[in-house]
């Protein structure tokens, strides 16, 4: 299971270490829970390249009708994340705040993107 607060600390301390810099200069950020054990690369790629075509430059995979990881951001979406996450939510607030310019990207013929929480 998450701990308290996983999702809504990660962004934050993402943006609060230094990253080297070739993702210094980054446009997009993934993000990717670690327990999702058949979502690959492929559907990364996949869900950066449909943020990186859409004006807003938010994008989120879909797996059948259910929302899930990764998600991607553009810089510009960054610091209201990282403002507005909290609990076990991370940014889902500011994700349905602008589900309207959320591109669904479907990768349900990629995986199935089942959570496998365990204790």
């Amino acid at each position: 299971m998450h701990p308290t607060g996983a999702r809504g600390s990660a962004p934050r301390c993402g943006r609060a270490s230094r990253p080297p810099p070739p993702i210094r200069g980054a446009d997009y950020a993934a993000v990717h829970l670690v327990d999702l054990p058949d979502v690959h690369a492929e559907a990364v790629a996949r869900v950066i390249a449909a943020a990186a075509t859409t004006e807003s430059g938010l994008a989120r995979a879909y797996y059948g009708d259910r929302p899930g990881h990764p998600v991607v951001m553009a810089r510009a979406h960054w610091a209201a994340v990282t403002a507005t996450a909290r609990g076990d939510e991370g940014a889902l607030p500011y994700l349905r705040e602008h589900a309207g310019r959320v591109r669904r990207v479907d990768c349900g013929d990629l995986a199935t993107g089942v959570d496998r929480d365990t204790r």
